[in-house]
């Protein structure tokens, strides 16, 4: 399973590539990653944040133009890897947090015109053998980013109208709490996995879980339902290239470093606020790496990988230069693009 930090505020980490390597799923042990349905507690609240021209809004109801998460590597995943079929829709996760507001990583919208080009959808999940069809009530726009924080790595998205949705109550977790993850990774239909809280990081929780990019902005729930955080950067790359094919990369459970996400206790302005020590921890602003799906722009400076416009290697393996999700490329301490 995917080694995870999750905290109250998000904090952007340097892309760490290895050769021969794209970013995606990495999974610890078995891969625990199932889809959920309506039946589902947790996913009402879970929303997936569109880039608008993948949806054809009109009379007859809502369109999906989703790509696949090959073009999005630039090559071609194995045959037997899991999800191998599965449409690719969102670039990022949220969450609801009031009737008309979202929370996620600010990586994942960073200035107002990424906002005004995204749908925030909810409802987006497998449905008997295929997808469910969208609503026109399923469908929000952005009209404003809040309680910006980049530093961490942290947004609240207003909404164009309230929804009828409930957002669930928030609490703190404790090393040792078990919780479930939900969200789109690979912008794919609703997916949820389970792990444990590690520990607890300045501001966040150290996990182990089964999640990739699409996954930044993923809820973080206890056993009890409630919201204790929110996903925002793992320890990848995760895809192998064999040469033909990307395969998921694969960790004993309990390896890597983790990622960084958010508490999410409510204050009095109702935002989520910082534990003791909130800034992020410098482990984890040295090492993660974004969770977000840039559009095809990310890639990865892994040698003998390839990034979205399918660009190939001597070796014939795409190239994947690691990137910043949004806004303009800063370097880490080694020269390495921080994400």
């Amino acid at each position: 399973m995917r080694a995870l930090l999750l905290g109250i505020l998000l904090a952007p980490a340097a892309a760490v590539a290895q050769a021969g390597s794209a970013s995606a799923p990495l999974v610890y042990g078995a891969d625990d990653r199932t889809f959920v349905g309506e039946g589902d507690p947790d996913v009402a609240a879970v929303a997936a944040l569109v880039p608008r021209d993948r949806l054809v809004e009109s009379a007859a109801g809502i369109a999906m133009a989703p790509t696949t998460l090959a073009e999005r590597l630039g090559g071609p995943l194995c045959a037997d890897e899991r999800f191998v079929g599965e449409p690719s829709l969102a670039d990022c996760t949220a969450v609801l947090v009031a009737d008309d507001a979202v929370l996620t990583a600010h990586h994942c919208v960073p200035d107002a015109a990424a906002c005004a080009a995204l749908r925030v959808v909810f409802g987006f999940r497998r449905e008997g053998d295929g997808l469910r069809e969208l609503e026109a009530g399923d469908v929000y726009g952005c009209v404003a980013r809040e309680d910006v924080d980049p530093a961490r790595d942290r947004v609240r998205l207003r909404l164009d109208r309230a929804t009828d949705r409930e957002a669930p109550r928030r609490a703190r977790a404790s090393a040792g709490d078990p919780v479930r993850i939900v969200g789109h990774p690979a912008g794919a239909p609703a997916m949820a996995t389970s792990a444990v809280v590690s520990a607890r990081d300045a501001g966040g929780l150290v996990l182990h879980a089964d999640l990739e990019e699409g996954s930044s902005g993923s809820p973080v729930f206890a056993a009890d339902g409630a919201l204790v955080g929110v996903v925002v950067a793992g320890d990848g790359p995760d895809y192998e290239w064999t040469g033909e094919c990307f395969r998921t990369r694969t960790r004993f459970a309990g390896e890597g470093v983790g990622a960084w996400a958010t508490d999410v206790v409510p204050t009095e302005s109702g935002c989520a606020a910082a534990g003791p020590g909130a800034a992020p921890s410098a482990l984890a602003l040295g090492t993660l790496m974004a969770l977000a799906i840039g559009r095809g722009r990310r890639r990865s400076r892994a040698r003998g990988a390839s990034g979205g416009r399918g660009r190939r290697s001597r070796s014939g393996a795409p190239r994947w230069r690691a990137g910043r999700t949004g806004g303009a490329g800063r370097r880490g301490a080694r020269g390495e693009p921080t994400v």
